[in-house]
């Protein structure tokens, strides 16, 4: 498990072993400069319905991409407007910040179509995630207890959550924009903060990890870094940025009919 001044440290040259305790000052050297540059951080997270993906974020904007490198989106301060692109068509379409809702209904198949936002999270504990240091919010009991109630009448779908927690950055602070826009991405709850970690056991005692954070390095961005992809086609909405799949002609059978003898 990483230290948490390992997990925040940007990588650097390491000094030759046989400089001694010389080097060992040399290196808090550099860390500091780096730490003094670093305005931002660069985070590597794994959705269970989006697969690996990589986040770049400060002050200045977010941007999140897949790491295969096809998909991407890109916001920035002062408006925050979502830039979705894909890389494979070279398209790339703008979202209004109040207007992009993310994952949205493709979270329907782990949660029952759940509105995670209404999940009554409070604050329990200070928490880690990969050395990082991180505040724990959990559901209350009162709504847990209802849960199971409803579940029992049947007026639950059993993926609905019984219970969850969510753990967001406790010493990253960015804009709550960029937050929201990460939440929303993942269609994890938005408002209490950058998101780390997220998951819940569902109705029929299934545990669902719907977000983790494998690591986390301070890094220094520019706002060129965060700007709308060069010579991509503009489109309307993002149900263009990827090419229609043709559908293929039903395929015809030739009835063979065996006598019997």
């Amino acid at each position: 498990m990483l230290s948490a001044s390992t997990a925040m440290a940007a990588p650097h040259k390491a000094a030759p072993a046989q400089a001694g305790a010389g080097s060992a000052a040399a290196d808090r050297a550099v860390d500091k400069a780096v730490d003094k540059a670093a305005d931002g951080f660069n985070l590597y997270q794994t959705s269970t319905i989006l697969g690996d993906q990589n986040i770049f974020v400060s002050a200045q904007g977010i941007k999140i991409f897949d790491r295969k490198n096809i998909t991407g989106l890109t916001a920035s301060a002062p408006d925050w407007q979502v830039c979705l692109y894909n890389n494979k068509t070279k398209r790339y379409c703008l979202l209004p910040f109040k207007s992009y809702g993310g994952l949205g209904k493709g979270a329907a198949l782990t949660t029952g179509g759940f509105n995670l936002n209404k999940l009554p999270l409070k604050q329990s504990k200070k928490s880690e995630t990969r050395g990082l240091a991180a505040i724990e919010l959990t559901t209350t009991s009162d709504f847990e207890k209802k849960q199971q109630k409803d579940f029992e009448r049947e007026s639950a779908d059993p993926r609905f959550p019984q219970s969850a927690e969510l753990l967001v950055a406790d010493k990253m602070p960015v804009p709550a924009q960029a937050a929201t826009i990460l939440c929303r991405y993942y269609g994890v709850p938005e408002g209490k903060g950058l998101p780390l970690q997220f998951k819940f056991v569902s109705l029929r005692g299934e545990l669902h990890y719907m977000l983790m954070t494998n690591s986390a390095q301070a890094m220094k961005t520019s706002r060129k870094g965060f700007e709308k992809p060069q010579d991509y086609k503009l489109v309307p909405d993002p149900g263009k940025l990827e090419d229609k799949q043709k559908e293929l002609p039903p395929m015809k059978f030739k009835e063979t009919v065996r006598k019997i003898k």
